[in-house]
Protein backbone atom coordinates (compact mmCIF):
# COMPACT_ATOMS: atom_id res chain seq x y z
CA UNK A 1 0.00 0.00 0.00
CA UNK A 2 2.45 2.63 1.17
CA UNK A 3 5.89 3.78 0.27
CA UNK A 4 6.80 2.96 3.89
CA UNK A 5 5.89 0.05 6.13
CA UNK A 6 3.88 0.13 9.35
CA UNK A 7 7.13 -0.54 11.23
CA UNK A 8 8.65 2.67 9.88
CA UNK A 9 5.58 4.65 10.93
CA UNK A 10 5.55 2.98 14.35
CA UNK A 11 9.16 4.02 14.87
CA UNK A 12 8.36 7.63 13.93
CA UNK A 13 5.59 7.70 16.54
CA UNK A 14 7.65 5.86 19.18
CA UNK A 15 10.65 8.15 18.77
CA UNK A 16 8.64 11.38 18.56
CA UNK A 17 9.91 12.07 15.04
CA UNK A 18 6.36 12.70 13.88
CA UNK A 19 6.21 15.93 15.92
CA UNK A 20 8.59 17.79 13.63
CA UNK A 21 7.41 16.28 10.38
CA UNK A 22 3.62 16.31 10.36
CA UNK A 23 1.95 16.63 13.76
CA UNK A 24 -0.20 19.65 14.53
CA UNK A 25 -1.28 20.88 17.96
CA UNK A 26 -4.70 21.78 16.56
CA UNK A 27 -6.89 20.80 13.63
CA UNK A 28 -5.70 21.60 10.13
CA UNK A 29 -7.12 24.80 8.61
CA UNK A 30 -8.47 23.03 5.53
CA UNK A 31 -10.38 20.62 7.77
CA UNK A 32 -11.82 23.47 9.86
CA UNK A 33 -12.91 25.21 6.65
CA UNK A 34 -14.57 22.08 5.27
CA UNK A 35 -16.44 21.42 8.52
CA UNK A 36 -17.62 25.04 8.67
CA UNK A 37 -18.90 24.96 5.10
CA UNK A 38 -20.60 21.54 5.16
CA UNK A 39 -22.97 22.15 8.09
CA UNK A 40 -23.07 18.48 9.05
CA UNK A 41 -25.70 17.63 11.65
CA UNK A 42 -24.52 17.06 15.20
CA UNK A 43 -23.68 13.39 15.83
CA UNK A 44 -23.03 12.77 12.10
CA UNK A 45 -20.72 9.78 11.55
CA UNK A 46 -17.31 10.96 10.34
CA UNK A 47 -14.04 9.24 9.51
CA UNK A 48 -10.42 10.39 9.82
CA UNK A 49 -8.35 8.27 7.41
CA UNK A 50 -4.72 7.98 8.47
CA UNK A 51 -5.56 9.70 11.75
CA UNK A 52 -2.01 9.54 13.12
CA UNK A 53 -1.73 10.96 16.63
CA UNK A 54 -5.34 12.14 16.48
CA UNK A 55 -5.46 15.97 16.42
CA UNK A 56 -7.99 16.13 13.58
CA UNK A 57 -10.15 13.30 14.95
CA UNK A 58 -10.24 14.98 18.37
CA UNK A 59 -11.29 18.26 16.74
CA UNK A 60 -14.10 16.43 14.92
CA UNK A 61 -15.24 14.83 18.19
CA UNK A 62 -15.23 18.24 19.86
CA UNK A 63 -17.54 19.45 17.05
CA UNK A 64 -20.04 16.85 18.27
CA UNK A 65 -19.61 14.21 15.57
CA UNK A 66 -19.39 10.44 16.02
CA UNK A 67 -15.78 9.95 14.98
CA UNK A 68 -13.87 6.92 13.76
CA UNK A 69 -10.09 7.35 13.46
CA UNK A 70 -8.27 4.74 11.35
CA UNK A 71 -4.53 4.26 11.11
CA UNK A 72 -2.32 1.29 10.32
CA UNK A 73 0.26 2.27 12.95
CA UNK A 74 -0.58 0.84 16.39
CA UNK A 75 1.83 3.36 17.94
CA UNK A 76 -0.06 6.26 16.35
CA UNK A 77 -3.34 4.91 17.67
CA UNK A 78 -1.86 4.53 21.16
CA UNK A 79 -0.80 8.21 21.16
CA UNK A 80 -4.15 9.28 19.69
CA UNK A 81 -6.06 7.48 22.43
CA UNK A 82 -3.91 9.11 25.11
CA UNK A 83 -4.51 12.57 23.61
CA UNK A 84 -8.26 11.95 23.32
CA UNK A 85 -8.46 10.71 26.90
CA UNK A 86 -6.61 13.81 28.13
CA UNK A 87 -9.04 16.02 26.17
CA UNK A 88 -12.09 14.04 27.34
CA UNK A 89 -12.93 13.39 23.67
CA UNK A 90 -14.64 10.24 22.50
CA UNK A 91 -13.20 8.74 19.31
CA UNK A 92 -13.57 5.17 18.07
CA UNK A 93 -9.95 4.29 17.20
CA UNK A 94 -9.54 1.44 14.72
CA UNK A 95 -6.44 -0.25 13.39
CA UNK A 96 -6.62 -0.81 9.65
CA UNK A 97 -5.66 0.10 6.12
CA UNK A 98 -7.11 2.79 3.86
CA UNK A 99 -7.39 0.04 1.25
CA UNK A 100 -9.61 -2.10 3.47
CA UNK A 101 -11.24 0.32 5.88
CA UNK A 102 -12.66 -1.27 9.05
CA UNK A 103 -15.88 0.68 8.55
CA UNK A 104 -19.39 -0.38 7.56
CA UNK A 105 -20.61 0.31 4.02
CA UNK A 106 -22.57 3.52 3.39
CA UNK A 107 -22.11 4.60 7.01
CA UNK A 108 -20.00 7.79 6.81
CA UNK A 109 -21.32 11.32 6.19
CA UNK A 110 -17.87 12.94 5.98
CA UNK A 111 -14.34 11.57 5.67
CA UNK A 112 -11.06 13.45 5.93
CA UNK A 113 -7.78 12.34 4.38
CA UNK A 114 -5.08 14.88 5.04
CA UNK A 115 -2.01 12.96 3.97
CA UNK A 116 -2.84 9.27 3.52
CA UNK A 117 -3.58 9.23 -0.23
CA UNK A 118 -0.17 10.65 -1.12
CA UNK A 119 1.45 7.56 0.45
CA UNK A 120 -0.65 5.10 -1.56
CA UNK A 121 0.99 3.56 -4.62
CA UNK A 122 -0.58 4.50 -7.94
CA UNK A 123 -1.42 0.84 -8.55
CA UNK A 124 -3.54 0.83 -5.36
CA UNK A 125 -5.34 4.12 -5.82
CA UNK A 126 -8.36 2.68 -7.65
CA UNK A 127 -8.85 0.37 -4.69
CA UNK A 128 -8.62 3.36 -2.32
CA UNK A 129 -11.31 5.22 -4.32
CA UNK A 130 -13.49 2.09 -4.26
CA UNK A 131 -13.18 1.98 -0.45
CA UNK A 132 -14.13 5.65 -0.14
CA UNK A 133 -17.15 5.07 -2.37
CA UNK A 134 -18.10 2.02 -0.30
CA UNK A 135 -17.99 3.69 3.13
CA UNK A 136 -19.56 7.06 2.26
CA UNK A 137 -23.29 7.55 2.46
CA UNK A 138 -24.90 8.82 -0.75
CA UNK A 139 -24.15 12.54 -0.65
CA UNK A 140 -21.27 11.95 1.77
CA UNK A 141 -18.07 13.94 1.26
CA UNK A 142 -14.34 13.30 1.33
CA UNK A 143 -11.87 16.07 2.06
CA UNK A 144 -8.69 14.99 0.26
CA UNK A 145 -5.34 16.74 0.70
CA UNK A 146 -2.00 15.51 -0.53
CA UNK A 147 1.34 16.52 -2.03
CA UNK A 148 0.92 18.22 -5.40
CA UNK A 149 3.96 16.47 -6.95
CA UNK A 150 6.08 13.39 -6.35
CA UNK A 151 8.54 14.36 -3.63
CA UNK A 152 10.60 12.32 -1.18
CA UNK A 153 8.15 9.68 0.14
CA UNK A 154 5.08 11.37 -1.40
CA UNK A 155 3.26 10.28 -4.54
CA UNK A 156 1.48 13.18 -6.22
CA UNK A 157 -2.12 14.02 -5.47
CA UNK A 158 -2.23 15.83 -8.79
CA UNK A 159 -5.35 16.97 -10.63
CA UNK A 160 -4.78 14.10 -13.09
CA UNK A 161 -4.61 11.53 -10.27
CA UNK A 162 -7.75 12.92 -8.63
CA UNK A 163 -9.66 12.92 -11.92
CA UNK A 164 -8.41 9.43 -12.82
CA UNK A 165 -9.45 7.76 -9.57
CA UNK A 166 -12.53 9.70 -8.52
CA UNK A 167 -14.66 9.24 -11.63
CA UNK A 168 -17.41 11.75 -12.36
CA UNK A 169 -20.03 8.99 -12.53
CA UNK A 170 -19.37 8.25 -8.83
CA UNK A 171 -18.12 11.54 -7.34
CA UNK A 172 -18.73 15.21 -7.94
CA UNK A 173 -15.66 17.34 -7.38
CA UNK A 174 -15.16 20.81 -6.06
CA UNK A 175 -12.27 22.89 -7.29
CA UNK A 176 -8.84 21.32 -6.87
CA UNK A 177 -7.08 24.05 -4.93
CA UNK A 178 -3.35 24.58 -4.36
CA UNK A 179 -2.54 24.66 -0.67
CA UNK A 180 0.77 24.97 1.13
CA UNK A 181 1.01 23.28 4.51
CA UNK A 182 4.33 24.20 6.08
CA UNK A 183 6.75 23.59 3.23
CA UNK A 184 4.64 20.96 1.44
CA UNK A 185 2.92 22.15 -1.74
CA UNK A 186 -0.38 20.28 -1.75
CA UNK A 187 -3.70 20.02 -3.53
CA UNK A 188 -6.95 19.96 -1.61
CA UNK A 189 -10.38 19.00 -2.97
CA UNK A 190 -13.83 18.14 -1.64
CA UNK A 191 -15.37 15.09 -3.31
CA UNK A 192 -19.03 14.10 -2.95
CA UNK A 193 -20.44 10.60 -3.49
CA UNK A 194 -23.20 10.71 -6.06
CA UNK A 195 -24.97 7.46 -5.16
CA UNK A 196 -24.68 3.69 -4.78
Amino acid sequence: MSTTSADVWDEQYRSGGYHDRWERAQAAPELVGAVASLSLPRHAPVLDIGCGAGSDAIFLAECGYQVIGVDFSPEALKLAKQKADAANSVVNWRHGSALDLPVESSSIAFAADRGCFHHIQRTDRARYADEIFRVLQPGGCLLLRGAREDFDIFIATSADEIERHFATNRFSRGMILPFTDGNLASNVVLLKKLGD
